[in-house]
């Protein structure tokens, strides 16, 4: 789930730099649903969060495949994945205090409904499968 996830939201931010608005239908509703502000990202902010997030998908893609050789380069990209985990969580965690004691705006209901839960989700989606892919290498090298 972990790759799809971010694959799907490194679409939706393309999709977004090349101006789609949803949810939103105005720039400035736009803003304010996805940022809390009126204030516009750059298209160039926008897209560099889409080449971010698709390379993200790559590296947990990768960082649960066995295959990946050697073992210096997969325990980097395992690495780079338990912090992508880490990330998604913390940026959960991070807007709480500010949705459930801010101004009840738009952003902080959305955030706290369907940003921080999906982020959580999509972090804890990327340790569990990267805690079950070692299981299965050690298992594997123990059956060996």
């Amino acid at each position: 789930m972990g790759p799809v996830g971010l694959g799907g939201l490194g679409l939706l931010h393309a999709a977004w730099a090349l101006g789609w608005r949803w949810p939103g239908g105005s720039d400035e509703a736009w803003a304010e649903r996805i940022g809390g502000s009126t204030e516009m990202p750059t298209k160039a902010e926008t897209w560099t969060m889409a080449v971010v997030l698709a390379g993200a998908a790559g590296v947990v893609a990768a960082s649960t495949s066995s295959a990946l050789r050697p073992p210096l380069l997969r325990r980097g990209v395992r690495l780079a994945a338990w912090g992508g985990s880490a990330v998604l969580i913390g940026r959960a965690l991070y807007f709480l205090p500010q949705d459930l004691t801010g101004e009840p705006g738009v952003f902080n209901k959305l955030d706290l409904a369907v940003y921080a839960p999906l982020s959580a989700t999509l972090g804890i989606c990327i340790a569990n499968g990267l805690r079950r892919s070692a299981h299965e290498v050690a298992t594997a090298s123990h059956a060996a």
